[in-house]
This record gives C-alpha cells, structure tokens and sequence, in this order.
C-alpha cells in the first residue's frame, strides 16, 4: 500500500465530511453504522487499525441523497451504483474520491471506479424472520444477475474453478438472457427486497444481509457522538445495536486478530487516479 494507513483514514473522513453536508442541507437522515459506529463509542473516532467508513440511511432518504449526490459533490467525487457504473454490482452506494486508487490486483481488468470510497448503505424494513430469509435469498440472486456475471465475464476459467456447480449453472442460465433483462428481474427482485414500509426488524442492504435489528435500535431520533473531529448521528439505542453485531464491542480484539475490512488491497495511491492502474480499455471513459 502507497500511503500510510492514516493517510488513508483521513482521505476517507473527508468524503465522510462531503456526505454529512449534503445531508445536513438536503435534510436527510443518516447514521454511521458497522465499524465505524464501533469506532465513534470506543474510540471516539476510527478504529485504529481499521481502513473503512460505512454510513446508512433509511430507503427514503437514501433515494433522495442519490437523486442530489452527484451535483451536489461536484467533480471531485463520483457516486457509485449500478446505474451510474455498468461495471458495478452491489445493491447500495459507493461515493468515491476522483483521482484516487485503491484497488487489489485482479480489478486491474474490472473498468469499474476504484478509487477511495465510503459506504452508503440503505435501511430496509424485514417484516420477519421467514421475510428475512426470502428476502436475503433473493438478494443472492441478485448478486448472481449483477457481480458473478462480471467475474465470469473478466476470467471464465478461474471463475468456474472457484464456484459451486449450483452458481456456474446459474450463470449459464443467467447468460441466455439479454443484459437489460437480466437488469430488469435484477431490479423487481430488488424492489420486493425493500417493497416493506414498516417491519420488526431493520436492516441495511449489502452483499449478504447477514445481520438484522429490532427496529426499536433505531428509535424516534438519532443521537450525536464524536467522531474524529465531527459530531456524527447514530441509532439511539446503538449500545443494543452493537452488542447484537459484536458481542462485548468495548474489549478490543488481541492484536494479531485487529485488521481492517481493506487489508487486502495491494494498491492504494492517494495522488493518482484509478485508471492509471486500471488495464481495461473501459477505464478511459474516467
């Protein structure tokens, strides 16, 4: 990695900062959430040894902030979905700094955006506990629709070594459609995924969904605490929010199990842009 762990923190918490004005003057809803939310109540500020920033917003204003996001940002930042990169595939945000990389070896071939990012997730209601499953088995396929595609499409041979036989013969399936009507199941499964206006648990959409919150985290309103030198808007029960997620959050891991959601990322350059890294022809259109 070509900078410094911190450097890279602070090149995040900018874009942080970036978000939280377009919501504050947009009136929209958000709160930190996963590891960051950790980091604010134990360290009041990232956790040290993490390398990621993850905020969410419940569907409503997530719509808005990505209707607003883009003009608002300006040219310095570029706001990451599925309808504004065809190379992208997961079912929530990404705003991404311009003329940043950060980027593991294998996307070198991926034309998608891969500069320094935060997480923009969306809150979904899940009805209950039978919803849930339905509604996580359905993101799978979409998942399916959307990412395994694109990894078929870059290395076929070493996609088909890696997958059960059950997603190769789905993606052989999945490949006889047309792209815009891969896209349009993609997008009603994703509609009946976030159909519900009220729930007794909520969520927020990502890859796996792989946890979910009594409503009651969230409360009526959200409260501040500090983050670095912010003052950042969490769930009002966010002490119950993170013993669900992490069991005793404030005993820090030993050190040899403390690693960050990005460790794996070869390539990380905080004065270059992606595409100078980037292999695919595709990557020009940056």
């Amino acid at each position: 990695m070509g900078n410094t762990l911190r450097e890279i923190q602070l090149c995040e918490l900018g874009i942080l900062k970036e978000i939280s004005q377009v919501c504050e003057k947009h009136g929209l809803r958000w709160y930190l959430c996963g590891g960051t939310l950790l980091g604010a109540v134990r360290h009041r500020g990232v956790i040290p040894w993490d390398d990621d920033i993850d905020v969410q917003m419940p569907l409503a204003d997530y719509n808005r902030f990505l209707a607003v996001a883009q003009a608002e940002l300006g040219d310095g930042y570029f706001v990451q979905t599925t309808e504004t990169d065809p190379w992208y595939a997961m079912p929530y945000a990404h705003v991404r700094k311009n003329g940043t990389a950060m980027l593991r070896k294998r996307d070198m071939a991926i034309p998608s955006h891969h500069g320094v990012w935060v997480d923009v997730f969306p809150i979904i209601y899940i009805r209950n506990d039978s919803d849930y499953r339905l509604k996580r088995s359905m993101l799978k396929i979409c998942y399916y629709l959307r990412e395994d595609e694109i990894s078929y499409q870059i290395d076929r041979e070493t996609f088909i070594r890696r997958s059960s036989r059950f997603t190769v013969g789905l993606i052989s399936l999945v490949r006889r459609l047309s792209p815009a009507r891969r896209d349009r199941i993609r997008g009603w499964l994703l509609r009946r995924i976030c159909a519900a206006k009220k729930g007794k648990y909520l969520c927020h959409l990502w890859a796996n969904m792989s946890k979910r919150y009594p409503a009651s985290c969230y409360g009526s309103e959200p409260v501040r605490l500090q983050f670095e030198d912010m003052r950042c808007p969490v769930p009002a029960q966010y002490d119950a929010y993170l013993r669900l997620q992490y069991g005793d959050y404030m005993t820090p891991p030993p050190p040899e199990k403390r690693s960050g959601g990005h460790g794996d990322y070869e390539i990380v350059d905080l004065e270059h842009d992606w595409t100078e890294y980037c292999t695919a022809p595709e990557a020009a259109r940056s």
